[in-house]
């Protein structure tokens, strides 16, 4: 009589039929680290449906736990546990060490991200065609759906690599960022991914230098044959899957709309009034022009608190008609930087008006960042800083600020 199957999960008892079986349930296989090592043994591992799940530190956006659970679906093609896969990658058998068990968690959270690649509905539609394909099958005698032959688990680089990206997704932030959450964004976790094929487009180039090419569409490095892997199909039907889990949507920095900058300018310049202190004053001066120059330019913050002021040049409105413009009207350039994000070989610069008909006056503030007197001939400074020379960056910028009320309402109330 044969020994009746025991769940891996919840440890009762479970049939053939609705059962999630690995390949190597029953069959030993090589090790794939060493041809003179014995062989790894057989794991015995067979799931109930539902019972491949995982829960903290591992999240999820979705209420009802959704992307926490493996769907049975996602084995019709052929299933190897976590405990095989782990197994071939480091070569012996597990031992119940805190490295084995949480890459035994790391992988089986892997598992279920590339499952979760399909949506729930597709998964559960194409389950009802799958068995009216095996019927057929059955019926007729012919093959449609081949069965999975295996000598190992999949063995790849992209695996592990799968695991330090799930690893990272469960690291706290450093909490720099005033958005930063109790855990890394799925936005920050991905650039783990781009990292690692940035290196190994690298490594292509020196490794295949004739065989290596950059895809015109992608621009990702590609080897003909082979590919990244990142690139691979399992990396990227994981990465759907932990998108779809983890939620795609950053927390973005909040607008400022006109009439906050005017509150905060406003703000600024009483206390640059009752101010004695001459660093104090012009830390005041300092931080409203970074704030009319973000503002008005659309900078970036490393474009804004990394200008000096042999980036700006600034014409007065009386020096208007030298340059064609009407008299009366002044403005600054900004030389940005040598390259824009979005294209490495391309420079930009910015124009904006030295004041607007909406009362943002650049010019005002101009005088003592540049040295230039203000009301009392106080020196300035040549960069955005404190007044003890740190960068004025965006966190010392925006934490002191005040918070402005709400704008009125408009209309009647």
């Amino acid at each position: 009589m044969p020994k009746p199957l025991t769940c891996a999960g919840c440890k009762g008892s479970v049939s053939s039929y609705q059962a999630i079986h690995c390949v190597f349930e029953c069959r030993p296989f090589p090790n794939p680290r060493s041809a003179r090592a014995p062989p790894l043994r057989a794991c015995g591992t067979c799931y109930h449906e539902g019972c491949i799940e995982v829960g903290a530190p591992f999240r999820t956006r979705h209420k009802d736990g959704r992307g926490l659970v493996y769907p049975l679906t996602a084995a019709a093609s052929g299933f190897v546990c976590e405990a095989c896969t782990l197994r071939a990658h480091v070569g012996r058998e597990l031992s119940r060490t805190h490295k084995d068990v949480y890459l035994l968690k790391l992988e089986r959270m892997r598992m279920i991200d590339v499952a979760h690649n399909w949506a729930p509905r597709t998964l559960t539609s194409y389950r009802s065609r799958l068995r009216f394909i095996r019927n057929f099958e059955r019926t007729y005698g012919v093959v449609c759906l081949p069965t999975l032959k295996l000598d190992t688990p999949p063995i790849t680089p992209a695996i592990p690599l799968m695991w330090a990206m799930q690893h990272y997704a469960l690291q706290k932030p450093r909490g720099s960022h005033p958005s930063s959450g109790d855990q890394v964004s799925w936005a920050t976790a991905r650039a783990l991914r781009s990292a690692a094929s940035f290196y190994n487009e690298g490594l292509m180039a020196l490794q295949y230098p004739a065989s290596s090419l950059r895809d015109p569409t992608s621009k990702r490095g590609r080897l003909s044959p082979g590919r990244s892997p990142t690139d691979f199909l399992g990396f990227s039907m994981m990465a759907a899957g932990m998108a779809k889990r983890m939620g795609t949507a950053s927390k973005p920095a909040r607008a400022l709309r006109l009439e906050h900058v005017l509150w905060n300018l406003r703000f600024r310049d009483r206390q640059y009034q009752v101010c004695t202190d001459p660093q104090m004053r012009l830390e005041i001066a300092t931080a409203a022009f970074a704030e009319i120059a973000a503002f008005c330019g659309w900078l970036r913050g490393g474009e804004v608190f990394g200008m000096d002021a042999e980036d700006v040049e600034y014409v007065p409105p009386e020096s208007g008609p030298a340059h064609g413009l009407r008299e009366g009207i002044g403005f600054f350039q900004v030389d940005l930087l040598d390259s824009t994000k979005s294209s490495q070989d391309a420079k930009a610069d910015i124009v904006f008006a030295s004041e607007t008909s909406s009362g943002l006056d650049g010019g005002m503030w101009w005088g003592p960042f540049v040295g230039w007197p203000r009301r009392d001939g106080l020196p300035g400074r040549r960069s955005l800083s404190t007044p003890f020379g740190a960068p004025m960056g965006q966190q010392l910028f925006s934490s002191p600020a005040p918070v402005p009320p709400p704008p009125p309402s408009v209309g009647g109330g």
